[in-house]
């Protein structure tokens, strides 16, 4: 039982948290391709650039509608001036309000294009990880169950 626990624990739980990112790279895909049918743009500032555990994003302001909006992104991909990325210039926005408000300083089809690679990739190195541990656990049974029983 001590092998099937450690196989458990080293294999089966990072499958299964590398599984759920793949996932969720796949919602994020969806949700991309579904804002780039609405897309829209408009330009917007970078406002600072925020650092956090993960790395860092670009905090950026803009309007649609009217009405100002402020969000963050992690990819600065759409500068309108050389370094404005870095020193506060303007950038191209990209905004859906479908099926949810999202902007992005991307274009949606890339971002789309992009998530659902990712996701791919997370889920051909999680699955397997997770089948390896349900396999290791039947064979793990059976073995328990065959030893246990001497009649057979």
């Amino acid at each position: 039982m001590n092998a099937f626990i450690s196989v458990l624990v080293f294999i089966g739980f990072p499958g299964v948290i590398i599984s759920f990112g793949g996932l969720a790279g796949y919602f994020s895909g969806y949700t991309y391709s579904v804002a780039a049918q609405h897309e829209a743009t408009t330009v917007g500032h970078v406002i600072k650039l925020l650092y956090g555990k993960g790395g860092h994003a670009y905090q950026y302001a803009f309007s649609a509608d009217g009405v100002r909006f402020d969000d963050n992104y992690g990819k600065c991909l759409t500068p309108l001036e050389p370094g404005a990325c870095d020193n506060h210039g303007p950038v191209l926005v990209h905004y859906s309000f479908q099926p949810f408000h999202i902007s992005a300083l991307e274009d949606f089809s890339a971002a789309s294009s992009r998530s659902y690679q990712d996701g791919t990739i997370m889920l051909a190195i999680g699955l397997p990880l997770v089948m390896t541990t349900i396999i290791f656990g039947a064979i793990t049974a059976r073995r328990r169950k065959r030893y246990s029983n001497p009649e057979c």
